[in-house]
């Protein structure tokens, strides 16, 4: 947007320094670009000048640029769906291209004239019994994750302008249920992702997994008067950072430049983030909201708690750092563990979580332990012990560690292992092939 100087000499009448003109350049700028169909992109547009979209006989006339992905039939159903202001939300397919258009105003109300469905009660509570039935028949599939951001972006519109306040509490606790179902969703396909052995299958899982946190996160995309109380319970805010994490870890993986749905997303996020912010910060600091303790023990099996968070420093609020216990039965010292509430990245002594080190995977004897599987890995203050796993293996939270050893050909390592689960403690110590004693007898003891 462009500004000039305007010189109102005489009150009667304004003359700008340049000819003013109006353009549609801000108005394509701010519609979704669809990525695989271009030729569908007209029919999405809707500036002030044209709330209807094209004539209908458009769609007839354009059916020669039909994509060759999409059937005739679709691409004409498609096409139809913007047609028409005040229809929009009688059809409910047309959410998920027009629902944000803002369209024409109105003189009977607030609401403009493609809204007006949404401030009567009835059809508020038919449209959330329809997006109940619609979770109801998806929540067991996670490859549904499109359809399910769909209903929540609809129920996220609805809530921002339903006037019955039994709509609203309606809304609120169908977001409630799409999130607990996209975090279930969420953290099997990252543990799909960590249990995969081909590359090109963990791939397509930690973006699947990227994809599926933030349409999770959307669930608390709501008004601040919404965002506050939700954020206020401990189990609904350690989701959101729960979700953070794991966009923050997958980003790297997942994120691709040449995707505008993704870069929108993630914008969309970091937007939501910073709203946020402010209340996590006061929710966590000052009121004792334990959500971020709650949100790093899902992500990190050997983490315990000590002490308070605290911002690094007045300039740096959105880290907040603390301590971890000293566990003298596993003879580990204490931590420092970062968090960022604006970028979700968490941080121990200073490290990222990362991948447990090729000299670990590639140790013989590792593979027939552990298989081929990726194992996260945070640095430990267990004594003798350099990372300890992020999840727990088999049930156990695992140690990992390498020790000289002087063999009989040549000095070499010894992998260490310590598996703790509950009160039993298995001290595993496995040797190069060479000294002929590839996995010794472990020595279990039980924890006192």
């Amino acid at each position: 947007m462009r500004y000039f100087f305007a010189i109102t000499r005489n009150r009667a009448a304004g003359h700008f320094v340049k000819e003013m003109s109006v353009t549609d350049q801000i108005p394509l700028v701010c519609t979704y670009q669809l990525q695989n169909s271009a030729s569908l992109q007209d029919f999405l547009y809707r500036p002030y000048f044209r709330p209807n979209g094209p004539e209908p006989n458009v769609v007839i006339s354009r059916q020669y640029s039909c994509p060759d992905h999409m059937s005739l039939e679709d691409f004409k159903s498609l096409a139809s769906l913007p047609l028409g202001t005040r229809i929009q939300w009688s059809d409910i397919l047309v959410q998920l291209t027009t629902i944000r258009q803002a369209g024409p105003s109105s003189e009977k109300g607030v609401a403009r004239d493609g809204h007006q469905d949404l401030c009567n009660g009835f059809f508020g509570r038919q449209l959330i019994q329809g997006l109940r039935n619609g979770l109801g028949r998806i929540e067991e599939n996670w490859a549904s994750c499109q359809a399910l951001g769909g209903f929540i972006v609809i129920s996220a519109r609805l809530l921002s302008l339903a006037t019955s306040e039994d709509v609203s509490r309606a809304c609120l606790e169908y977001l409630q249920a799409c999130r607990q179902t996209a975090l279930g969703w969420a953290r099997l396909v990252r543990d799909k992702a960590r249990e995969a052995t081909d590359q090109n299958h963990r791939v397509e899982f930690l973006l699947r997994a990227f994809e599926i946190s933030q349409i999770c996160a959307t669930t608390f995309d709501v008004d601040h008067h919404y965002l506050q109380p939700i954020l206020h319970k401990p189990s609904q805010a350690a989701i959101f950072i729960e979700c953070s994490i794991m966009i923050q870890e997958t980003t790297h993986s997942a994120l691709r430049a040449d995707s505008p749905v993704q870069r929108l997303c993630t914008q969309s996020w970091r937007r939501l983030s910073s709203r946020a912010f402010p209340v996590l910060l006061e929710e966590i600091t000052r009121r004792g909201n334990t959500c971020l303790e709650i949100a790093i023990k899902k992500s990190w099996s050997g983490y315990r708690p000590a002490g308070e968070w605290r911002p690094h420093s007045v300039e740096v609020e959105h880290w907040l750092a603390a301590e971890t216990v000293a566990d003298p039965h596993s003879n580990s010292s204490s931590q420092r563990v970062s968090y960022d509430l604006l970028t979700g990245e968490l941080l121990v002594d200073g490290r990222p979580l990362s991948r447990l080190p090729a000299t670990f995977e590639l140790y013989p004897g590792y593979e027939s332990l552990f298989g081929r599987a990726t194992i996260e890995v945070m640095p430990t203050g267990m004594l003798g012990m350099q990372f300890s796993a992020m999840r727990p293996f088999r049930g156990y939270t695992v140690y990992f560690g390498l020790h000289p050893y002087s063999g009989l050909d040549s000095p070499s390592w010894d992998l260490m292992l310590t598996c703790i689960k509950d009160q039993e403690r298995y001290d595993l110590s496995i040797k190069p092939p060479s000294s002929h004693q590839i996995l010794p007898s472990s020595s279990p003891r039980p924890i006192v």
